[in-house]
Parts: structure tokens; C-alpha cells; sequence
């Protein structure tokens, strides 16, 4: 019988990858167990097989690992060499299942719901969650707590939007930052759906309505219990010393203590990329009554991120000197013959986020994120940076990176994601400084409130489309592409305080852009040698967008 896992401890045990410190994703998503995780398959006769996103491509080597490596979702790169691939790694299980499979029960609940609805299953048990403290926390405690650290992180803003292009309009905005409406939403969003609570499991909407740490989140498995006009209560296999929480109880089991713990109500809601299957079932839920929050949960953070704009802010701020440092710096190794690899960049890039916390007096924790680093000779696909030598062939340098801003308290406030490329050849250079200009008076412009993903979209890609003969000409585009039809990847997205988004600039994206949002904006074009990208973040308003990197 075949079994099938995501348990990052199990990969690591059975094939010797490092998930977390060898794929791109795991840094990213924060909410989504379905995102950031590959799925190992161990077929009937014992062999291991790893189903893993096309954009992961090249993070890790396969010939190290004791696993077979089968890629699924394609990544758009212009290069015509493209083998077809699956758009989901449930349509790979069917190499390897015939009609029964073992499954270990913490895998994320839509995923088990993949496979069991295709497939007899069985559980394999993966450990229980016996004692259970159960604490509670008011609303206005959290609030409190997000409160605490708005105050510094806006002067800090005030002074780092000086001289920036719309210095006027954003100083206008830091003056008159809405209040935290977090509840509010949250609430409004269940009576929509019809959901009488909901249940959290990812550590980042956990810190969102209990003010837990974030650090701490990620390093131990804790539950929270959202209703409307009741405590919030967290369910944590350990003691939580922290003031503000009420210890309510300690019970024996994770089962009892949800079995009393919860109220009759309507459905439950509850985030299906991420809640690992087993605590579905000890929370006694269905299938036909709960509700899907994972998109929802993302359409909530995104629509209020302007009430965190200071961090935001900072962490655009941070970035673009970051990236303005490292490509300097690259350049002048690259023009005086010295030895450079995408891997010294990254300590140019991390060292220029150091100095400029201590330049500007930062008093949050500035935390990498994420970091893509390559050059495009390497690959066309978004990859960690390597120990290669940047060699004579070196045509583009692309960095796309973001940092974490955590304050006082330990709390995420405010994430980036912005792209710089350093452009060595002569056609790579012009095309940087077309979409560079397109970026800031196209696409920019067009992300206004009631807008949708698509809209933007059409109207960033126009230009791009205008003038196709031009890049084929240019060797940036392989002749009869045709990119008005397959120009398939997006050109930004919300921020929530993360990379991965509901709000995607995108074809058929039908979520709609609202006033308060920070996204990004970005053009990403694959074609080898080439990887060039640029890529701003902005704040909406009702006037219009407005600029917060440069």
C-alpha cells in the first residue's frame, strides 16, 4: 500500500531534503501548508517519489536525495524547451495508487480530502496532542498589544518618506492611518459566510487575533478559537507565560479540551490549507458542516493593511536600499574582474539590511523573508542563490527578496516584496529601463479601488504586447510567442503580510482591489540568458495608488 505525506520531518528523514532551508516556498507562504509543501509518495515496493512546484526547480540538487523528483504546476519562463506539466500533484498520485493508500493524518485537511476523494484511505497516526492548556485572551488586549508599537514605527516612517516621489500624499496618510478594524472584518466576513466561529492553526492568522508572538507561534503547534462577542481561546501543548492570556483550564487531551471548549453555533469555519487533518477530527468537525476560510483569511489581511502602513513602509525602505546596495556592489566585483557568486550578493543584500536599521535608528526586529537571487544564464526559474562563479556569459543579476518587520512584542506588522535586476548586456539594460517606466506609468496607475485583478492585469500588460516584434529582435523573446495569449504570469498582488496573495494581477483573477491595500507591482520576464524583473509596492487610495518604494 502506497503512503503519502507532507511532514517536513518525514521528507527530511526518508529522501535527506531540507525543506525549509532548500526550497523557495517554505519561506514564503506562512498560511498554507498547500503552498509551501511538497508531498512525498512512498510507492508499494518502498521507493520514494517527491512531488514538488516547477518553480522550486533548481533550489535543491536531486542527485543528493534518496527520491525520484516529479514537478507539477509549471512556471512561466519565455524558453521554448518547456516539458508539459501537471497543474496539480494529485494528478501524479495515480502513477503510484491503485485503490488504497495510507495517509498520515497530519497532512492539511483539503489535501487528505484530494486524495480520499479519489481513493480508499487509511490513517496513519503521526503522534496525539495530549495535554492541552487552554488560555483566553479579550479582544481589547489584542488590540492593545497590536496598539503598542504603532507609535515608534510612524515616526520611524514619517522620517524615511522624505524625499521620496510622493513624500506629500504618503506623510498625508501617516497622519491619518484608520484604526484597527481587525475584529470588525473578521466578523462581518463569518456572518457573510455563515460561520458561527472559526478555528486557526497557521501561526501567522493565530498572532493575527491573539497577539502571540510570532517566533513562538512557529516553533510550538498552537490552535486559536474565534467567535464573535465571545473570548478568543488558545489551545498550546505548553505553558504560555505571557501576562495578558487567562489560563482557563488544563486538560488531559486536545480532544477534551475542545469538546469543552466549544459552543453550538452554525458551521465552523477554519483554514483548510493548513489545519492538519487529525485535529479536524478532534475538533469534531465535517466535512458538510465547516466552512472554508483560507482565501477569505488572505481577503482579510490584505483589505486592511493600510492600518499597519508605517511597517509596511519600513519594510519597502529596507528592501530598496538592500537591493540598491547589493547590485552596486555586484556591479563593481563584476567591472573589476573579482570573484563573485549569487551567494555573496545575498551578504552584500543582508549586510545593507543591517546598516540601515542602524542608520535610520529601527527599532523592530527586520527579519529576511524571503530572497530569489540568480543570474539568468543559471536559470529562468526564481531561485535561492547559489556558490556558482558569475562568469563572462552573466547577462542579468535579478534579485526579488522581502523582510519580515516584527515589533516590540513579536508581532509581524508589515512585510515587502520588491524586485531590482543589475543588467550587464546591452539589450537587457534597455528592456529594464521600458518596463521600468511602464511599471511607474502603467501598471501603477492602474490598480484603483473596485478594480479587479484582471482589469489591472489588461491594462499592464499592453505595452508589453505592443511590442512584440521589438523584443524578438532584440533576442528577449523567441519568435511567434505570441505573449498577448501567453503572457501567463501575474504582474503583482496583495500584501497581507505575505508574498502569496488573494488579489493576484492576473488573467481570470476576479477579486477586487479596494481602497487601503499595499500590493505590489511587478514584470517578470524568463528568457534565457535573461531574468530581468523590477517590481514596486504602492498603498491605494481613493486618489489613486501611491508609490511607498521610491
Amino acid at each position: 500500500m502506497a503512503e503519502i505525506t507532507c511532514n517536513l520531518k518525514v521528507i527530511h528523514n526518508v529522501t535527506g531534503l531540507d525543506v525549509r532551508n532548500s526550497m523557495l516556498y517554505p519561506h514564503m507562504d506562512l498560511d498554507s501548508t498547500e503552498c509551501s509543501s511538497p508531498v512525498m509518495v512512498r510507492a508499494r515496493d518502498g521507493k520514494a517519489y517527491l512531488l514538488v512546484k516547477d518553480i522550486e526547480r533548481g533550489n535543491f540538487d536531486e542527485k543528493d536525495l534518496a527520491a525520484e523528483v516529479l514537478y507539477f504546476k509549471p512556471y512561466v519562463t519565455f524558453d521554448r524547451d518547456v516539458t508539459p506539466l501537471p497543474s496539480d500533484w494529485i494528478e501524479l498520485i495515480d502513477r503510484f495508487v491503485d485503490e488504497d493508500t495510507l495517509v498520515y493524518d497530519d497532512f492539511y485537511t483539503l489535501g487528505y480530502w484530494k486524495i480520499s476523494d479519489r481513493y480508499n484511505v487509511k490513517l496513519k497516526a503521526t503522534g496525539k496532542w495530549d495535554r492541552t492548556y487552554v488560555y483566553s485572551v479579550d479582544r481589547q488586549q489584542v488590540l492593545d498589544r497590536f496598539a503598542s508599537g504603532y507609535g515608534i514605527a510612524q515616526e520611524e516612517a514619517r522620517r524615511l518618506v522624505r524625499g521620496l516621489s510622493q513624500e506629500k500624499e504618503l506623510s498625508g496618510l501617516l497622519e491619518n492611518t484608520p484604526g484597527d478594524s481587525r475584529f470588525a472584518g473578521l466578523d462581518s466576513i463569518l456572518r457573510e459566510l455563515g460561520a458561527g466561529a472559526l478555528l486557526l492553526s497557521s501561526p501567522l492568522n493565530v498572532q493575527e487575533v491573539a497577539a502571540i508572538p510570532y517566533h513562538y507561534l512557529e516553533a510550538n503547534e498552537t490552535l486559536a478559537l474565534y467567535s464573535p462577542d465571545e473570548k478568543i481561546y488558545i489551545f498550546s501543548r505548553k505553558a504560555i507565560s505571557l501576562p495578558y492570556l487567562s489560563l482557563e483550564a488544563i486538560y488531559p487531551s486536545l480532544a477534551l479540551a475542545a469538546a469543552r471548549t466549544l459552543r453550538a453555533g452554525g458551521p465552523m469555519g477554519f483554514e483548510e490549507n493548513h489545519l492538519p487533518y487529525k485535529y479536524f477530527t478532534t475538533f469534531g468537525l465535517s466535512r458538510e458542516k465547516t466552512v472554508k476560510m483560507s482565501v477569505p483569511l488572505r481577503t482579510w489581511r490584505e483589505a486592511r493593511a493600510v492600518e499597519e502602513l508605517p511597517f509596511y513602509i519600513i519594510a519597502a525602505q529596507v528592501t530598496r536600499h538592500g537591493m540598491e546596495q547589493a547590485i552596486a556592489k555586484a556591479g563593481a566585483d563584476i567591472a573589476e574582474g573579482r570573484d563573485l557568486t549569487e551567494s555573496k550578493v545575498q551578504k552584500y543584500l543582508y549586510h545593507a539590511y543591517g546598516d540601515f536599521q542602524k542608520n535610520n535608528r529601527l527599532q523592530e526586529e527586520i527579519c529576511p523573508y524571503f530572497v530569489v537571487l540568480h543570474a539568468g544564464h543559471r536559470t529562468r526559474k526564481p531561485n535561492l542563490p547559489s556558490f556558482i562563479s558569475l562568469r563572462k556569459e552573466t547577462q542579468t543579476l535579478k534579485i526579488d527578496c522581502g523582510v519580515l518587520v516584527i515589533d516590540g512584542r513579536g508581532l509581524i506588522r508589515g512585510a515587502s516584496d520588491l524586485c531590482r535586476t543589475l543588467n550587464l548586456g546591452k539589450a537587457a539594460q534597455e528592456f529594464y529601463g521600458f518596463i521600468d517606466q511602464v511599471l511607474v506609468n502603467k501598471a501603477i496607475p492602474a490598480v484603483r479601488p473596485g478594480r479587479t485583478g484582471e482589469q489591472v492585469y489588461k491594462d499592464g500588460v499592453r505595452d508589453l504586447v505592443d511590442r512584440e516584434k521589438d523584443w524578438v529582435e532584440m533576442g528577449l523573446l523567441p519568435e511567434g510567442y505570441g505573449l498577448a495569449n501567453n503572457y501567463n504570469r501575474n504582474i503583482g498582488h496583495a500584501m497581507g503580510k505575505q508574498e502569496p496573495a488573494a488579489l493576484c494581477f492576473e488573467k481570470g483573477n476576479d477579486f477586487v482591489v479596494r481602497e487601503g491595500m499595499v500590493c505590489c507591482l511587478e514584470y517578470q520576464w524568463p528568457y534565457y540568458p535573461y531574468a530581468i524583473g523590477v517590481e514596486d509596492m504602492i498603498v491605494v487610495t481613493v486618489e489613486g495608488p501611491v508609490n511607498i518604494t521610491r
